[in-house]
């Protein structure tokens, strides 16, 4: 039971003490700069988004899986590093470029913009952990930067209390998860470039050349049009609600930490049963866990979104709202799409990558004018709603299996809910008893 404990209670107490300083952070934010210069900001990080979302074609997945499924760490990193660098460079003499002809290069731009670049390069090596099966290195790093952006931003609003600042109080924590970054890869040194396996990263990711892509352009794309038709603080309103709904989506997010590499084992070991089983479970577990908290939230919205982002953000409540309807769409999906990509059966969604990215597009620009940040949300949330619904399709065309058709417990749930639980924490376990190799 210590090996259980020790990655279940990891990730659970990271994420409850981690949503509690999110919330103070955001709170704190919200009420000091308002939601003009959330607009703002939000609007240079949807542009610069715009740009990033090429650093990134689907190799993420690949290393995680092949981090999975080899075990060697050193090469996966050391080659998904390389590549990640490679990308990640053009991407920002293209945003530099960009930002210039678009007027748009600032300071403020400059320090989201490294930001980014830290930001990317960070993720690029804590999600190796995550295809080991390992809670708490991400969890204590980006715990502890959560901590010192807090921290940080007491010290910021005595100083700035505009865009720059705000931008600086953003910064901090990818500062400290970058710190956390180069520790994390000297732990894993000496790192090893391997070009064949560099090609298998290539054939894998191929599929998410343009899937990934296409969906970091959803989220990015959203203030940008919002701003087409309203003013910076409609597009506060929106990136307000949108900042507390981050939130619940990451600690829900949580629950898949470990789903996708133990799909990815079991489809090497041709247990198709087994994955129908843990999918079934994943999928009760998220609903039953969340369903009644996103329930709470939406009858106290009032009131939360009044304590939390002030009364300033109260036309965001109805935003809120609908992405408390995200959520759970969300929450149903999550898992098949999950299996989607740990089968490699994900080849088609880049039509649906396509067309759910037209679709939002679309209908913000049919909603966002007449509806404004609530127009936005309900396109966001019908766009989640198809490309969810068209991703399982695809599972069901391809593997087979079916949506889960029974949410009680028995004694059948409560064994795979335990030998689920079980098999992710050995596996970290013997991972953390024995040298990194």
């Amino acid at each position: 039971m210590f090996q259980l404990g020790r990655n279940v209670l990891t990730q659970l107490t990271a994420n409850v003490f981690g949503g509690l300083i999110s919330f103070f952070t955001i709170s704190i934010s919200a009420r000091v700069f308002g939601p003009t210069i959330f607009g703002q900001v939000a609007y240079l990080i949807g542009f610069l988004g715009i740009i990033m979302a090429l650093s990134d074609f689907g190799l993420s997945r690949a290393h995680i899986h092949f981090t999975a499924f080899l075990n060697r760490p050193r090469q996966t990193l050391g080659t998904f590093l390389t590549m990640k660098l490679i990308i990640l460079s053009i991407c920002v003499v293209m945003a530099l470029i960009a930002g210039t002809i678009k007027g748009q290069l600032s300071w403020i731009f400059i320090i989201l913009l490294v930001n980014e670049i830290f930001s990317r390069i960070a993720e690029a090596t804590l999600i190796t952990f995550e295809g080991l099966q390992q809670s708490w290195p991400p969890n204590l790093s980006h715990l502890l930067a959560k901590v010192v952006k807090l921290l940080g931003l007491g010290i910021i609003i005595l100083v700035f209390k505009n865009a720059f600042g705000y931008s600086l109080s953003i910064l901090v924590e990818t500062i400290v998860l970058f710190g956390f970054c180069l520790y994390w890869l000297w732990r894993f040194k000496p790192l090893q470039f391997s070009p064949s396996l560099a090609k298998k990263y290539f054939h894998y990711s191929l599929p998410f050349a343009l899937i990934m892509p296409l969906s970091y352009l959803q989220d990015s794309s959203i203030p940008l049009i919002l701003r087409h038709s309203h003013s910076v603080e409609v597009v506060g309103f929106f990136a307000g609600a949108f900042g507390l709904f981050g939130f619940i989506k990451t600690l829900s997010g949580s629950l898949m930490t470990y789903f996708f590499p133990k799909i990815s084992q079991l489809y090497h070991l041709g247990q198709l049963d087994e994955i129908q089983r843990y999918t079934n479970l994943a999928v009760k577990f998220s609903v039953v866990f969340f369903a009644p908290f996103l329930l709470l939230l939406y009858f106290i919205r009032y009131p939360l979104i009044s304590l939390v982002l002030g009364r300033q953000f109260l036309p965001s409540v109805p935003v809120f709202a609908w992405l408390l309807l995200g959520q759970l769409i969300l929450i149903i999906f999550a898992p098949y799409d999950h299996v989607l990509f740990a089968t490699r059966n994900h080849q088609p969604i880049i039509w649906i990558s396509f067309f759910s990215l037209i679709l939002l597009v679309s209908s913000n620009y049919l909603l966002a004018p007449h509806f404004g940040a609530v127009g936005t949300a309900v396109s966001l949330v019908l766009t989640w709603f198809i490309s969810g619904l068209g991703n399982f399709m695809i599972l069901v065309r391809r593997t087979g299996m079916h949506f889960c058709d029974d949410f009680s417990f028995g004694r059948k749930e409560v064994k795979y809910f335990r030998e689920l639980f079980y098999s992710f924490s050995q596996t970290g376990f013997r991972f953390n008893r024995k040298k990194i190799s």
